[in-house]
């Protein structure tokens, strides 16, 4: 799991990284910088995750 940015960190906050803009779902709402820094073995991972879910929710 990619580590908080700065902003999550320092307010607590839980950072959930949004796959289409590669920021955290926090810094996008709040329309300021992100600076989490996200590993492509890290991406690669949650693109797997994703694809599995979706087939989960094809399934059910």
């Amino acid at each position: 799991m990619p580590s908080p940015c700065s902003r999550c960190r320092d307010n607590g906050r839980r950072c959930l990284v949004h796959l289409a803009s590669r920021r955290c779902s926090e810094c996008i709402d709040r329309n300021v910088k992100c600076d989490l820094v996200v590993t492509q073995p890290e991406w690669n991972r949650l693109d797997r995750d994703k694809e599995r879910l979706q087939r989960q929710l094809e399934k059910a």
